[in-house]
């Protein structure tokens, strides 16, 4: 039996898309799909690199400036004994603003909150944390903790 032109075209034409396809998909799965794998783990790595260090920035800012209102005098002074001008002076709305915090919390040596607020900087409204009760802190609180390693 002879086989029809238009048939043997037909096979031949589905014997090349198979292998094409084959070939497509093996160049894909073995060659490029390896290659784009190490490029976005690179990537994600690069941006994981990126973020500690945009951390750490932020931890080191925040440390200078912790440490630079605890060696404060005036701020001895108020948590010995709260008074008005040093709240009016130093803790209001500007002091957030100005330095891109959204809590402070002065507290003794153990953890009785002497003056703590959180605020949403974006809309200038109080803000409450759990983590941080208004008038003590609990002993094995992290901010507490920390007191050990320096």
């Amino acid at each position: 039996m002879e086989m029809k032109l238009k048939i043997k075209v037909l096979i031949i034409l589905a014997g090349v898309m198979v292998i094409c396809a084959a070939l497509a998909h093996g160049l894909q799965r073995f060659i490029i799909m390896p290659s784009f794998l190490e490029l976005e783990r690179r990537q994600a790595l690069q941006d994981s690199k990126r973020a500690v260090f945009a951390i750490r920035s932020e931890i080191n800012y925040l440390d200078a400036l912790c440490h630079d209102w605890a060696a404060w005098d005036d701020t001895y002074a108020f948590v010995d004994a709260p008074y008005d001008e040093y709240r009016d002076s130093n803790l209001g709305s500007p002091t957030f603003v100005d330095n891109r915090i959204n809590m402070i919390y002065i507290c003794d040596l153990n953890g009785r909150v002497v003056w703590g607020h959180v605020r949403d900087l974006h809309t200038n409204r109080p803000m409450t944390l759990p983590e941080f009760p208004a008038d003590q802190l609990p002993p094995d609180h992290p901010a507490l903790t920390q007191l050990d390693n320096d």
